[in-house]
């Protein structure tokens, strides 16, 4: 796996994953292999002193996972990606990306409901 600081106290992990908008208020959650394992390793550790890295429109991003049971946020800006999950969703997300990797798919697609700004939008996670 290759880091590169990009702070002093922030590493971004090289990883394959990608954030695509797919209708008006739904975006896919896209991720091979190799991203399926480095993003259930972030949410093993839960550890938010790195970032994981993620194409969105066409730009490399830093990717946080929070553990946040009262936000229901879902946060883009032009150098980062941040989604809050609680407990439950963190866990399901666990569990269904672990099954992905012997199933080489991602079932049921729908991630998650969150908000981005004042829309609510619907998170969808794909294997590639």
């Amino acid at each position: 796996m290759t880091f590169r600081s990009i702070k002093q106290t922030t590493l971004v992990k090289v990883v394959m994953i990608g954030l695509k908008k797919s209708f008006r208020r739904s975006y896919y959650l896209e991720f091979d292999k190799q991203g399926t394992i480095d993003i259930i390793n972030y949410l093993r550790n839960l550890n938010t002193s790195y970032a994981l890295n993620i194409l969105h429109n066409e730009a490399s991003k830093e990717f946080y996972i929070f553990l946040d049971e009262s936000n229901e946020n879902f946060n883009l800006n032009p150098k980062k990606v941040e989604l809050n999950l609680d407990e439950e969703e963190i866990e399901y997300f666990l569990y269904r990306l672990e099954k992905c990797l012997e199933d080489k798919v991602f079932f049921p697609a729908e991630l998650c409901e969150k908000k981005l700004g004042k829309q609510d939008i619907s998170l969808y996670a794909r294997y590639l």
